[in-house]
């Protein structure tokens, strides 16, 4: 009977045991998409870093204590593949999205996005200037989901970079959702870091100057008498000829 019963003890133990294996290491943690109160305002001393990291994050899910959000801030700090130090979803096949938050607003022109383990889940990447109001800077199909090379060279991360254009005014949030409802490697989207890139206003567009056409004044006493200067002189020649004949009209009769 002592045998019988410890058998049973030992299934009904087994059976707890596997239920709590299958629980969610963030079970009874409310994810939330907002991020902390020391992120909330937007430190700006005129200073205009060209790339600059993340200082804050929080998702909508994650793996356990050791891929929370907040390991996406900083720069890329992975030290192998799939290791500590990065955010994953709890499930590979889950849609999940990290939000970033930066210290400086700039007018984004690239994100650069440090992915670890998998590569090509990342289905969309958002930006906005107060968390609230999103515009999508990129759309990626995670159908193309591959395993990522993990090489060391590479600190272990393939970098998505993203050029961006079509926004115009300063921004301090960015938040990437993972796709992996087709992947099959049994792996994880993970990221690592995601670099800002950008500038207090939006670039100048370059012009071209073209140089001032040179003139030169011409010189009047150069040009030949015309007009009212070709009546005075034609006048002039007039009166000195009418005085000449006058003059020898009286010089003839004073020697008659």
């Amino acid at each position: 009977m002592r045998i019988g019963k410890l058998v049973v003890a030992g299934f009904i133990s087994s059976i707890v045991m596997g239920v709590f294996a299958s629980t969610p290491a963030n079970a009874g943690v409310a994810p939330s998409p907002t991020l902390p109160s020391e992120c909330a305002t937007t430190i700006d001393d005129g200073v205009s870093p060209l790339a600059q990291w993340a200082i804050c994050a929080t998702g909508d899910d994650w793996y356990d204590g050791d891929f929370l959000p907040q390991n996406a801030t900083g720069a890329p700090d992975a030290d192998g593949c799939d290791e500590n130090g990065l955010w994953a979803s709890y499930e590979t096949d889950a849609i999940a999205s990290i939000t970033l938050r930066y210290d400086y607003a700039r007018v984004p022109s690239e994100i650069n996005v440090y992915q670890n383990d998998l590569q090509g889940a990342i289905s969309q990447i958002e930006v906005s200037a107060d968390g609230v109001v999103w515009t999508t800077v990129y759309t990626g199909d995670p159908s193309l989901v591959t395993a990522g090379t993990c090489l060391e060279e590479n600190s272990y991360d393939d970098m998505l970079s993203v050029s961006v254009t079509s926004v115009d005014t300063p921004i301090s949030f960015v938040r990437i959702t993972v796709d992996q409802t087709s992947n099959e490697n049994n792996a994880w989207a993970e990221i690592d870091a995601v670099q800002l890139v950008g500038s207090v206003t939006l670039p100048e567009p370059t012009t071209t100057t073209l140089p001032e056409p040179t003139t030169t004044e011409p010189n009047l006493t150069d040009l030949p008498a015309t007009g009212n200067h070709s009546s005075s002189t034609v006048a002039l020649s007039l009166m000195l000829i009418l005085s000449g004949v006058f003059i020898a009209s009286r010089l003839r009769r004073r020697l008659g």
